[in-house]
C-alpha cells in the first residue's frame, strides 16, 4: 500500500528472462499449439544451429521417436504424431531446463 500511495508499482521482484528462456519457451508452445516446431526459426535470432544448440534435446528425443511419438526430418522441424498428442507434456518436458526430478512432485503428474 506505501507503494502504491506513493505512486510507485506495488510489485517489487520477479524473474529475469533470458535469450534461452525465451528461445525455450517458442519451441514449447509451437509444439502444444501446433504440434510441431521449426527449430531453425526458433533459433532465427541468434547464430546456433539446431544440432549444437539442441543436441541433448534431439538425443533425448530418439527414444521417443523410436516409438512414433515423434518425427523429427532433416530440417530440424519437429512433428508430434497423433498417438503423441497424449504424452505432449513429457515430449515439452525435453525442452524444459527448468523440469528436474526434484521439481516433479511440483506439478501435476503425467502417467
Amino acid at each position: 500500500m506505501a507503494a502504491t500511495n506513493s505512486g510507485r508499482l506495488s510489485v517489487y521482484r520477479g524473474f529475469q528472462i533470458s535469450s534461452d528462456d525465451e528461445t525455450r519457451r517458442r519451441v514449447i508452445e509451437h509444439l502444444m499449439c501446433f504440434s510441431r516446431a521449426d527449430l531453425h526459426s526458433a533459433l532465427a535470432s541468434t547464430q546456433n544451429t539446431p544440432e549444437t544448440y539442441f543436441a541433448d534435446e534431439l538425443r533425448a528425443l530418439e527414444g521417443m521417436m523410436d516409438d512414433g511419438l515423434v518425427s523429427v526430418d532433416d530440417s530440424n522441424v519437429i512433428e508430434v504424431s497423433p498417438s503423441g498428442r497424449f504424452l505432449i507434456r513429457s515430449i515439452c518436458r525435453v525442452f524444459d531446463v527448468y523440469a528436474t526430478p526434484a521439481n516433479e512432485s511440483r506439478y501435476s503428474r503425467l502417467i
